[in-house]
């Protein structure tokens, strides 16, 4: 009787999330669910694509039987207004930290340290090593565009991989890839310097929700290139990087091959993409939740502008719904 909460916010629509929801209920306690990822897209990389119909019913069944669903961009709160809870559907955006992540953490000694020269272009892989994140279409993409820099230019040395991010696929990646940089999870300093260190960021996956590595990477002034979803599209234009269609590896070399090519077209693109991380921060994206919570309990609402004390707690505190 002791644990009454005013809400209950719930970040998986997994058992425990299932659970959790059902808990509340019972407890007449409103309940919040945002949406991190793309659950429903999983089925097709473990060998379960039949099974993708009854997982789509299960998100369906569980987002239904929440009061608020907070959603990270426009696309997907459309999906979900065409399902008839436009009504009950809120954006929660995303923020960047633009200190921690900035080109001034390139560093030409740490690339020369790790083996890779000045003129090498390094493609980077930014997340955790599962399948559903693409790590074997990124390494297709090295070995192509490798291939056809070789005949271009006369050697295929100036391709370089680096990989941060660990996870079970690890091991065969660095089969697949047996000179590509593993550097492993990273954070603070050791994070920055890796991913500004870089020169293009490849997202090859499919089931970003929102794609915080994608604009970290922009954030680090780094070009990218990453599959075409609703997901890339809210965050990047075509003055910030470059897209290919899922499964499209011709696309996706050629993009990676163009900005590898070109440095003037590099550095553009990059200088681009880091004014337009300017337009994500923290404190508004947890203003956006601490507004949902008060308008569900129908309490006045809170701003960053009008309390940045509130959203900054609440920004801190980030992690426990996600």
């Amino acid at each position: 009787e002791r644990f009454r909460p005013d809400i209950v916010h719930l970040s998986a629509p997994d058992w425990t999330g299932v659970a959790a929801q059902r808990l509340a209920r019972t407890m007449g306690v409103p309940v919040v669910a945002s949406l991190h990822t793309r659950f429903e897209t999983y089925a097709q990389f473990y060998g379960a694509g039949l099974i993708r119909p009854m997982m789509e019913r299960h998100l369906d069944r569980f987002y239904t039987g929440s009061d608020t669903i907070l959603v990270p961009t426009p696309p997907i709160a459309a999906e979900f207004s065409a399902k008839g809870l436009g009504e009950r559907t809120r954006l929660w955006g995303r923020g960047v930290d633009r200190d921690a992540f900035s080109p001034r953490h390139r560093d030409l000694a740490w690339r020369r340290h790790m083996g890779i020269a000045d003129t090498d272009i390094v493609l980077l892989f930014f997340g955790r090593l599962v399948r559903e994140k693409g790590p074997a279409l990124f390494a297709d993409i090295v070995d192509a565009v490798r291939k056809g820099t070789e005949e271009s230019c006369g050697t295929a040395a100036t391709i370089r991989a680096v990989v941060v991010g660990d996870g079970p696929e690890r091991r065969w990646l660095a089969k697949r890839l047996p000179d590509a940089i593993l550097l492993g999870s990273l954070s603070g300093d050791r994070l920055a310097r890796a991913v500004a260190s870089a020169d293009i960021f490849v997202n090859p996956s499919i089931t970003e929700a929102f794609g915080n590595v994608t604009l970290e990477a922009m954030a680090s002034g780094l070009p990218s290139v990453c599959v075409d979803i609703p997901s890339g599209r809210n965050l990047l234009r075509k003055e910030t990087g470059m897209f290919f269609a899922a499964n499209d590896l011709d696309a996706a070399v050629a993009a990676v091959r163009r900005l590898a090519l070109f440095s003037d077209l590099r550095t553009s693109m990059g200088r681009a993409a880091r004014a337009a991380s300017a337009a994500y921060d923290w404190d508004t994206a947890s203003a956006m939740v601490l507004d949902a919570y008060h308008a569900l309990l129908g309490t006045d609402t809170v701003s960053a502008t009008a309390d940045p004390g509130a959203a900054s707690a609440l920004r801190r505190n980030r992690s426990a719904a996600g």
